[in-house]
């Protein structure tokens, strides 16, 4: 499992499409954790063993989930911010 700061460094390191796509399962469905996994696979870079330990964490654990999305919004908040 990651800390609440590994998960949102890892947050951080998706592209805007890969946070975009992660929020819209994470919101839609918190139960189909299999669909967090294919989101978050199509975006990973093999190597990158931190996005497995971010999967496991959102497939096991519903408050990580809410975490998550509130996040996700932060980040993209920030993103849009700094790009005014």
């Amino acid at each position: 499992m990651v800390s609440r700061y590994e998960l949102r460094e890892l947050l951080q390191t998706l592209t805007p499409s890969a946070r975009s796509a992660l929020r819209r399962v994470l919101i839609q469905d918190e139960a189909h954790r299999t669909a967090i996994a294919v989101i978050l696979a199509s975006y990973r870079d093999p190597s990158d063993y931190a996005l497995d330990d971010l999967i496991d964490s959102l497939r096991i654990d519903p408050n990580a989930c809410a975490y998550a999305i509130n996040t996700l919004d932060e980040i993209e908040a920030q993103v849009e911010a700094e790009s005014r």
